[in-house]
């Protein structure tokens, strides 16, 4: 069972999580809506403008606070300028 991108407070309390999910992944535990889930994901090998267009998609089709990721801002996430 994978944690739901639907309504996640985990995506809604720090829309950089979902930055550093998609361009780092995750490995062990977290927390999504009170539930608790252990798995791995890895990093996805995709550009950072393609990181911008689905985490935007991801934060206004699944009721995730709306808003706008940029290139600078995936950017900005993994260090670079």
């Amino acid at each position: 069972m994978f944690p739901p991108l639907f309504q996640s407070d985990y995506i809604n309390k720090k829309p950089q999580v979902l930055l550093q999910s998609m361009t780092k992944g995750i490995n062990g535990p977290i927390k999504v809506n009170g539930k608790s889930y252990n798995g791995f994901m890895p990093a996805t090998a995709i550009n950072d403008a393609d990181v911008a267009a689905v985490a935007t998609y991801i934060m206004n089709a699944f009721n995730n606070g709306g808003g706008t990721i940029t290139e600078a801002d995936v950017k900005k996430s993994h260090g670079k300028k």
